[in-house]
């Protein structure tokens, strides 16, 4: 008797919790816990939903301008909206990512890269992005292709060993090559080194660049006002000086 009894009492609690998670109250809060296998949070009226499955590994968050989906380690999902929206995903991260941006579109995976920007100053709508005609565009398959395109240069394609030619790149302001190591040229402000037969033979110009070096038997190097550096038979004899602001040179 007293079991038959308890039974109703079960199913109505089973069903008053079920309508309490189902249906709750407009703007209540809700919290619900499983651990390790599930989670649930939301904040009713602030609009802000969190989940969690599986512990740490598939994770979901949601506020009034962002969404984030984690399914680690394998991928991030990331999504922004409201005033400056964007989209941005990591797979394997670093393997694989890209991003959204109203003035920015960027892929990469491994050691190939895409990105797509305007240049910093190009001209727009006051409070939009300029239009995507204008952007310059670049594609690598690192250390291989290279591939610029800009309204202003028009399209750039290097192909090393072949032919190498880009701007502020690797620490140079420009490096060109011609079938490298044959010839390669670095820049410099105001310096400007040039090698042959890569690295045996060089020179260094430009307004403030003396010197010329043959590996390993003789070389000699001057940055006016900064460093100034000899060698003969090299390592066997070197001498080298730099200027030091307020000491002199040592």
């Amino acid at each position: 008797m007293n079991s038959r009894n308890r039974r109703p009492s079960r199913t109505v609690a089973v069903a008053a919790l079920a309508c309490f998670l189902g249906f709750p109250e407009p703007g209540a809060a809700v919290d619900v816990k499983l651990w390790p296998l599930f989670r649930y949070a939301s904040s009713g009226a602030q609009d802000e939903l969190h989940w969690t499955a599986l512990g740490p590994f598939v994770e979901f968050t949601r506020t009034a301008e962002t969404r984030d989906l984690y399914v680690r380690p394998l991928l991030h999902l990331h999504q922004q909206r409201g005033a400056t929206p964007g989209d941005r995903a990591d797979i394997l991260y670093p393997l694989a990512a890209s991003r959204w941006d109203p003035d920015h579109e960027s892929f990469r995976f491994l050691l190939f890269t895409y990105r797509r920007t305007p240049e910093p100053g190009t001209a727009h709508a006051p409070g939009a992005p300029p239009p995507p005609a204008e952007w310059p565009s670049r594609f690598t398959l690192f250390p291989f292709i290279f591939y610029r395109q800009s309204p202003e240069r028009g399209v750039r394609l290097s192909v090393l060993p072949f032919y190498f030619d880009l701007d502020d790149i690797l620490g140079y302001d420009r490096v060109t090559a011609v079938m490298f190591p044959a010839c390669l040229r670095l820049e410099e402000p105001r310096v400007v080194r040039r090698f042959y037969a890569f690295p045996f033979v060089s020179t260094v110009g430009g307004p403030d660049g003396r010197g010329v070096r043959i590996f390993p038997f003789y070389g000699r190097k001057e940055i006016i006002g900064q460093e100034r550096s000899e060698y003969v038979l090299w390592p066997f004899h070197l001498r080298t000086a730099r200027l030091v602001p307020g000491y002199g040179w040592e």
